[in-house]
């Protein structure tokens, strides 16, 4: 799985923008955190080639991308939390062990 980074939050809105065209995942996660290792081993596990553009977001380090990305999308911030975006808006989030690969894949579905 190659997870692609978000380096500020003007990238958000190209981001978005390339929802209109593929759906795309944030995935929220603290490197100091023991479920959310456990939630993105989960995620990199079942991860197959399926259309979804990946995007990771330190939540430590890029704090205010993360409060950015929460704001904008008026989602609760949490950590590990995944989104997915599809033409412009959030159509799944989950977060902590919720966090499932194949309720994200039904979500594009419907």
């Amino acid at each position: 799985m190659n997870w692609n980074k978000i380096d500020n939050e003007q990238a958000l809105d190209e981001i978005i923008q390339t929802s209109y065209q593929e759906p795309v995942l944030l995935f929220k996660h603290s490197y100091r955190c023991s479920i959310s290792s456990v939630a993105l081993s989960r995620m990199e596990k079942a991860w197959s080639q399926n259309g979804i553009k990946p995007f990771l977001i330190d939540v430590i380090n890029q704090r205010p991308i993360s409060n950015h990305i929460a704001q904008f999308l008026n989602i609760t911030h949490e950590s590990p939390q995944a989104i997915l975006l599809q033409n412009g808006e959030a159509v799944y989030n989950a977060s902590h062990l919720e966090i499932n690969y194949k309720d994200l894949q039904d979500a594009i579905s419907n």
